[in-house]
């Protein structure tokens, strides 16, 4: 987001009583907060968020995009790596669980999703924090393994973790907020935006349990919205939209009664 989108926006939402919702959004610009802070720039955000650890300017801050292909960015700088499928699978899995410090992710959890079979599954585990943190140069005292409570667990000891789908999500809520306040050329952008972040069919070739799991949740989600999106296209008469979508989507869900349904409908 650039500086004067982020204030078009902080403007928008005071004006229609949706600073709840601008306060939720700009958790996925915690660099540009930070920038702001930096160069001594108004951000017109409490000073409770402002105290918040995601916008601690020391803080290692993580963009996990993996809607398509994975791409990973630290503090807004693309991090060149190349993980294998469970590595991948791996990172996808911490951030979404265990996104921000103080969060934990069970050992046993970890052994049965990604080792099942193995007799060793504390080896492989450590061989893949190994790799994981060489690759987003994440200093080790940050990432431990532990034994609290009971339980052995991974803990998250300072990292914060976006993802581009949770920013999807968001994005979408935006887009309904906007419908809901009869703002449908609003609606309609945030609902573009939403589905740039579509890149190809995310968690490919991911075959442990969770991710398959995750990957049809994903791809449910994002069938009932093109559908809704292109149904309201329809509706109000962005025709080129509804086609664009029913492309890109088609590609993606080719198997999908719901978007051929609405594909034929006048």
């Amino acid at each position: 987001m650039k500086e004067n989108r982020y204030y078009q926006a902080f403007s928008f939402a005071r004006k229609r009583w949706l600073m709840g919702l601008f306060y939720r959004y700009i958790f996925f610009f915690p660099e540009l907060i930070k920038k702001f802070l930096n160069q001594k720039k108004e951000t017109h955000l409490p000073r409770s968020i402002l105290r918040l650890p995601i916008f601690n300017i020391e803080a290692p801050v993580y963009k996990i995009k993996f809607l398509g292909g994975l791409v990973i960015y630290k503090h807004q700088r693309y991090l060149k790596s190349r993980l294998p499928p469970r590595d991948h699978a791996f990172l996808v899995h911490l951030a979404l669980r265990a996104g921000a410090p103080g969060k934990k992710l069970r050992l046993d959890d970890l052994y049965y999703n990604f080792w099942p079979e193995s007799k060793n599954p504390s080896r492989n585990l450590s061989h893949l924090l190994v790799r994981v943190r060489k690759a987003l140069k994440i200093p080790t005292h940050l990432l431990e393994v532990c034994h609290r409570g009971g339980e052995d667990i991974l803990i998250n000891q300072g990292i914060h973790f976006i993802t581009d789908y949770s920013e999807l999500e968001q994005i979408l809520a935006t887009a309904h907020a906007f419908l809901r306040a009869g703002e449908l050329e609003f609606a309609r952008k945030e609902f573009l935006q939403a589905f740039r972040l579509i890149r190809g069919t995310p968690l490919k070739k991911m075959f442990d349990p969770w991710s398959d799991e995750l990957q049809r949740a994903i791809m449910n989600r994002l069938e009932h919205a093109a559908v809704g999106f292109v149904g309201f296209c329809k509706e109000h008469g962005y025709q080129q939209d509804a086609r664009r979508i029913l492309k890109k989507f088609g590609k993606m869900l080719p198997y999908s009664e719901k978007l051929e349904a609405i594909s034929v409908q006048p």
